[in-house]
């Protein structure tokens, strides 16, 4: 084993030697099923798990199910990996179960991998789709749903804990019980929910097209997971310190039309509205795909809390029960107080959810990610009209997006290629993104690339020139789309008009 792997390290030396040390591994091993055996002991399995992570593929032949099903245990084990299986016949069955995904594929083979499975699909060719798109999009999903779960929850708990050091500790409610158990259930359930299910950072072709986005959610470890959760924290301290003290002052110490000052429970009732409104709010800003579904839980969660504010406050005149006694007749008196909207609906959201603003801004302004960079791409540059937006549109037939440096004398060459960019599609601080350098341009900076597809006649050149172009892509396509599109509409208009005149004789 040791000679091995010495080979192997010699091998890569050599070639990182001949093409660069960023390479990464490229030796492979084959590995046959009786040497397997005696490799999958507990002397040797170490060794084993450290040769065959030091390749980059490793090939075992003429194995047992058992022996396919120790392989991914080792691994698991020694390495604390997270397995993906994929199989298509019975053999493959301990495999499958015994890695952290298990792949089926339905073909000749029976149906025993697919049973065995946790994915199922005809073809080894949706391995893709599953990983880069379904995989990484549930990935983060499910990450800002959890960081957003703690956020809620602490964005209304806070304010009880800071509502305790102005009572003494004297065990009196700040809300009402009403209030209490309709928060998670219906008042922030729905938004979370939907963003759950229709959240998509970027269009599914993107991704397909551009797997080194994947590798956002395959290197997210713990260590930036709780990074991220630190930042969610510090940003629900600052909410809950807002949503507390802002209607707390705006509202306890002045006195209404009768003299007196709010009670406690016009107070507390305050606070849980703008909890409601931010924490919605927070959910329309985590948001980079909105569907009706998405605007309509939203909205439909902050403005149906209010009816149940006015009939909750009202249940005590057609039934007496000591639990909604203390909140008899506030929804009304609510409505009818100017300071209660602008603090609780205007002022404590407006203070509260600026830095998270603000940092979006900076963030995709001067530290952006891939996921930024590509967004930005689709916003600037891609329409519903483009041939790769189309879901049938063929990836693999054309030139993947990168970033084309034209040296000047064959930017004159292929100067009929140029092209000239809508101005609100094409302007970036008052400059086109095209006569942009390097420098200057937001998505070009920080070491991102712009992802554009190049013409055919222009080749990358080794040294970057420093006023790198960007050349359309697949404008002929785009073009005669547009023309169909128009033709269609003008039939579609000719047609009414005729119809209109039917109708009149």
């Amino acid at each position: 084993m040791r000679d091995k792997q010495m080979e192997v390290d010699q091998r890569q030396k050599d070639l990182e030697n001949r093409l660069g040390s960023s390479i990464g591994p490229q030796v492979g091993l084959v590995i046959e099923g009786g040497v397997l055996r005696k490799l999958l002991t507990a002397s040797l399995a170490g060794q084993l798990a450290d040769l065959c992570c030091s390749c980059k593929c490793v090939v075992a032949c003429r194995v047992t199910p058992m022996q396919k099903a120790l392989v991914v245990k080792l691994v698991q084990i020694k390495r604390k990996a997270i397995i993906l299986g994929i199989g298509d016949g019975a053999n493959d069955v301990g495999m499958i179960q015994a890695a952290h995904i298990g792949c089926g594929i339905s073909g000749r083979e029976g149906r025993a991998a697919v049973l065995a499975s946790d994915f199922a699909f005809a073809q080894f060719r949706y391995v893709a789709r599953l990983l880069l798109f379904h995989g990484r999009s549930m990935c983060l999903k499910n990450m800002e749903v959890v960081w957003y779960a703690f956020y809620k929850n602490w964005v209304y708990n806070a304010p009880l804990l800071y509502f305790g050091f102005l009572s003494g500790f004297s065990t009196q409610p700040l809300f009402t019980t009403g209030m209490i158990s309709t928060f998670n259930l219906i008042w922030t359930s729905a938004p979370t929910v939907a963003f759950a299910v229709f959240e998509q950072d970027l269009r599914q072709q993107t991704v397909l097209s551009h797997p080194e986005l994947y590798r956002e959610s395959l290197f997210f470890g713990r260590r930036r997971f709780m990074h991220n959760m630190l930042m969610w924290w510090m940003l629900a301290c600052w909410h809950s310190l807002v949503i507390f003290f802002a209607p707390t002052y705006s509202q306890a110490y002045q006195p209404n039309s009768t003299g007196r000052t709010d009670d406690l429970i016009f107070i507390g009732s305050s606070i849980f509205t703008s909890i409601v409104v931010i924490a919605n709010l927070r959910v329309a800003i985590r948001s980079s795909h909105f569907t009706w579904v998405n605007i309509f839980f939203i909205t439909v969660s902050i403005v149906c809390y209010f009816p149940f504010l006015l009939g909750y406050s009202e249940v005590w005149t057609f039934k007496p029960m000591t639990s909604v006694s203390d909140v008899v007749g506030i929804g009304m008196e609510y409505m009818s107080h100017a300071r209660y909207w602008l603090a609780s609906i205007f002022l404590t959201p407006a203070m509260a959810l600026l830095p998270d603003l603000a940092i979006d801004f900076f963030r995709r302004r001067y530290w952006p990610t891939m996921t930024h960079v590509y967004q930005e791409w689709e916003s600037l540059w891609l329409t519903d009209d483009d041939p790769e937006m189309d879901p049938d549109f063929d990836v693999a037939a054309h030139q993947r997006p990168s970033t084309v440096h034209v040296d000047e004398d064959e930017h004159e060459d292929n100067h009929e290629h140029k092209y000239e960019h809508k101005r609100e599609k094409g302007v970036a601080g008052g400059k086109d993104l095209e006569s942009m350098t390097m420098a200057q341009n937001p998505l070009l900076s920080n070491g991102h690339s712009m992802p554009f597809r190049s013409n055919a006649s222009t080749r990358a050149s080794s040294s970057p020139s420093p006023s790198p172009r960007i050349v359309r892509p697949l404008e002929e396509e785009r073009g005669v789309k547009k023309k169909q599109k128009k033709k269609k509409k003008k039939e579609k208009e000719k047609e009414k008009e005729k119809e209109k005149e039917k109708e009149k004789k």
